[in-house]
């Protein structure tokens, strides 16, 4: 690991692995920066992670980009090291937040709005576990047509907040808590790693090019029938994978254009997937 190049050259740097719900880290303590939780699919990319890269302090840089598909907090941030260009998708963890919308256009079968109601956020490492696993049965399964954007890593900022301006509840952070508690508790010393109601979690992922169904159908390029073709289709691909996602919808779905219509897949467009807050694993769809 090399960070010589980073302005951080005078800052202690501590570095330990750790694994959480079947993922490995390499877990990077940066003094008075925070926490960074490298996955393998970020290894490579260290210098452009790092935090000094693309986070300062309470804003982002200038060339970021608010992305405004769903309700949550998410930039589009380009980051140059070394000559090249690295495009992150840097997504705040709504994890234990008191009000949680669900705008789901098409529901799995069988979920009722008082079953949406009931979900919950993911924590941050066990979304990325998630989001492994159906990577890794979706490949096993052979669908490769299921594609998703790739999570690189997990960031903690050193500041600490009121749980209120987190917008965050007691019970349901300590739901998420008890969950990654249960999944470290063989898991001893500083390689455990816990939740901190007071701490934000960043969520890094790679950019995914293209466009979602929903905006490419206000363009005029896909018809309400297609737009929901594409998303059955998605829906369907997951529930071979055994998962789905409670609010799935047409901005979770991205696709790229060509010049004579869709980039495709079996002659199928072909689609990524890139919200996984509320992925599910369903033993029952298998």
């Amino acid at each position: 690991m090399n960070w010589a190049a980073t302005p951080l050259d005078s800052s202690p740097i501590r570095v330990k692995k750790a694994n959480a719900y079947g993922v490995d880290y390499q877990w990077i303590s940066v003094e008075n920066s925070g926490d960074l939780f490298v996955t393998q699919l970020g290894e490579p990319w260290l210098d452009w992670l790092h935090p000094e890269s693309w986070y300062d302090h309470d804003r982002y840089r200038l060339d970021g980009q608010r992305q405004s598909a769903g309700i949550g907090t998410v930039y589009r941030v380009a980051v140059y090291r070394n000559h090249r260009l690295l495009n992150l998708v840097v997504k705040f963890s709504r994890l234990g937040q008191k009000t949680l919308h669900y705008t789901a256009s098409c529901p799995p079968d069988g979920m009722s709005c008082s079953s949406l109601a009931a979900l919950h956020i993911n924590n941050p490492f066990e979304e990325f576990g998630l989001l492994f696993q159906l990577r890794r049965r979706a490949s096993l399964r052979g669908a490769t047509s299921l594609l998703t954007k790739r999570p690189l890593a997990i960031f903690s900022p050193e500041r600490r907040w009121p749980p209120d301006q987190l917008d965050r509840s007691s019970w349901r952070f300590e739901r998420c808590r008890e969950s990654l508690a249960r999944d470290q508790r063989n898991i001893s010393g500083d390689s455990r790693i816990d939740l901190d109601i007071s701490r934000e979690y960043i969520l890094i992922f790679q950019w995914v090019t293209g466009e979602n169904a929903w905006d490419l159908h206000c363009q005029g390029v896909l018809t309400h029938e297609q737009v929901n073709e594409i998303t059955l289709r998605v829906q369907n691909d997951l529930a071979q994978a055994s998962f789905r996602v409670p609010d799935h919808k047409p901005q979770h779905i991205i696709l790229r254009r060509k010049k004579d219509g869709l980039l495709s897949y079996r002659g199928k467009p072909a689609y990524a997937l890139v919200d996984f807050e509320m992925l599910e694993f369903r033993g029952d769809l298998l």
